[in-house]
């Protein structure tokens, strides 16, 4: 059974944990370890629970930007908040015996609308699998743990998820940037043609209309985009 030294425990934050088994035993050595270290459990399912999770709030998030598009969605909220319950966690930890497709297929839904630091545990130490899991967002893969050691890895698995979301972040920021250089490019050349101005003149005319809109340059430029394209 894995039982933890609470000695060897010196100071843990009270984190939530989704555990997710194949197989839940009376009593689960994993949720044991986690409650002797101090942490949370918000829910205790089993992997096809989990899938038939992932795979409703794939099915809602896809329901709510359908709403959007079409008008009919009036409201605010977070994406949080279309969550159901059991995804209120800080960390998903899974232990499986291998990781199939309808698991990875889950874990990437996951990973793209509610993202989280991910542990999974299996004995599979097939390269493709462990290459496709890693793709599908899990931030540590371990094929063995030791209870004293458990504590390590979810701080490990923690950190190894911090530096992917900054790292996804700054890739997105950089994208964002490119795009809206396009659009201002795209823009300046509208106003090069219909008002025969210089390119540096097109900038400058476009910066004073975003000063005096309060609005981003790319905003303006996709405006005079939009309304150029109207006309022709």
């Amino acid at each position: 059974m894995m039982k933890v030294n609470s000695k060897l425990v010196t100071s843990v934050h009270t984190r939530s944990v989704l555990l997710v088994e194949d197989v839940i035993m009376d009593p689960s050595p994993f949720k044991i370890a986690l409650q002797d270290l101090g942490y949370a459990i918000t829910e205790h399912i089993q992997t096809n629970q989990f899938n038939q999770l992932a795979l409703k709030l794939n099915e809602q998030q896809q329901w709510h930007q359908q709403s959007k598009k079409q008008g009919s969605y009036h409201g605010k909220q977070s994406t949080k908040n279309k969550i159901s319950a059991p995804l209120f966690a800080d960390l998903l930890m899974i232990n499986t015996s291998s990781p199939n497709e309808s698991l990875l297929t889950a874990l990437e839904n996951i990973n793209q609308l509610a993202p989280l630091p991910i542990i999974l545990f299996t004995k599979n130490k097939n390269e493709h699998v462990i290459n496709a899991s890693i793709q599908a967002g899990v931030s540590s893969y371990i094929d063995d743990v030791k209870p004293t050691q458990l504590s390590f890895l979810m701080k490990v698995a923690e950190a190894q998820y911090k530096q992917r979301q900054s790292l996804r972040k700054e890739l997105d920021k950089t994208k964002t940037q490119l795009a809206n250089r396009k659009i201002v490019e795209r823009a300046k050349g509208y106003l090069m043609q219909q008002k025969s101005i210089t390119e540096q003149d097109a900038f400058v005319l476009l910066r004073t209309m975003a000063m005096n809109n309060g609005q981003t340059l790319a905003t303006v430029s996709q405006n005079v985009t939009d309304a150029y394209s109207l006309e022709i």
